[in-house]
């Protein structure tokens, strides 16, 4: 048949196709929505697939008291030693904030593989009391299996304190001693801020510096840590955030490097031999094929 002498469409046929272009906007939006439900419905498995990750035991080094304090850091780094009063313990409220010492937390204490934290202030025993940046707050806290998302970083914490942030920089530490991957540069984040002091009469200028370890590795960048945490062929996964902070005002921001490279170099040893390498991780990675 040729195309002249096709037969015309019955009358049904033509009205499903009128019916069809009237409503095609309709159909479109009602099949997005099937799609989009369908989504939302899987999104929680999803989810949990992405972020439940395996925990990483801690190392032999490491000891954790009940209330989830790394007790088994050096009272004396290098030059600087801890002060008498210098153990920082966290209320509940704080460690809520954390998320540190959770029920999933207290579960996993016997094992060796919940998350802990320890805060510290240090003295450089060169200096005299109450000279400039002779006083240094050390914070470690320590993430591992169900993972917390990187919240809580100075950018963040420091103005939720009423503080004002003047500025966001990276710099680089040099600690050679260190062990590899962390014997060549490492780059911390430093943030400076202007905080009231407790009559709220002037302000006093401030300075931190943070980095992270992930999986072993150096990095500065907590949206890197979060991308990173987020990618679901990662089994097993920890994070610690490292954080070093002069307790004296610190006028001199240059100066501030050179004290806070000094403290590096005394601290950062120990504290790594608290964490996994990533030879470590790969091993843990490895036994799972």
């Amino acid at each position: 048949m040729t195309v002249s002498q096709r037969q015309p469409l019955n009358k049904s046929t033509e009205k499903s196709r009128g019916w069809l272009r009237k409503n095609i906007h309709f159909l479109v939006a009602t099949a997005v929505l099937l799609v989009a439900t369908g989504w939302w419905l899987m999104a929680p498995d999803m989810l949990k697939w992405v972020m439940i990750k395996k925990p990483v035991t801690w190392t032999d080094a490491v000891e954790v008291s009940d209330d989830f304090r790394l007790v088994s850091l050096p009272r004396k780094l290098g030059n600087f030693e801890m002060l008498n009063d210098g153990e920082v313990i966290h209320e509940e409220d704080i460690l809520d904030a954390l998320g540190i010492g959770t029920g999933y937390d207290k579960a996993r204490y016997e094992s060796r593989q919940s998350n802990w934290y320890v805060t510290r202030m240090y003295r450089d025993s060169r200096k005299a009391n109450g000279a400039p940046l002779s006083l240094w707050q050390l914070s470690v806290i320590y993430y591992t299996g169900a993972l917390d998302t990187v919240p809580h970083v100075g950018e963040r914490c420091l103005v939720a304190g009423g503080a004002t942030i003047s500025g966001s920089d990276d710099v680089t530490f040099n600690v050679p001693i260190a062990r590899e991957p962390w014997d060549g540069p490492i780059v911390f984040k430093r943030i400076r801020a202007e905080r009231g002091d407790k009559l709220g009469v002037r302000k006093i200028p401030h300075v931190e510096y943070y980095t992270f370890s992930l999986n072993g590795k150096p990095e500065q960048s907590w949206e890197k840590v979060r991308f990173e945490l987020m990618k679901p062929w990662i089994t097993y996964c920890y994070f610690a955030k490292i954080q070093i902070v002069p307790l004296t005002p610190v006028q001199d921001v240059e100066q501030a490097d050179k004290s806070a490279q000094e403290f590096i170099n005394s601290i950062l040893p120990s504290v790594l031999r608290m964490i996994r390498m990533p030879k470590d991780i790969e091993l843990l990675s490895s036994s799972e094929k």
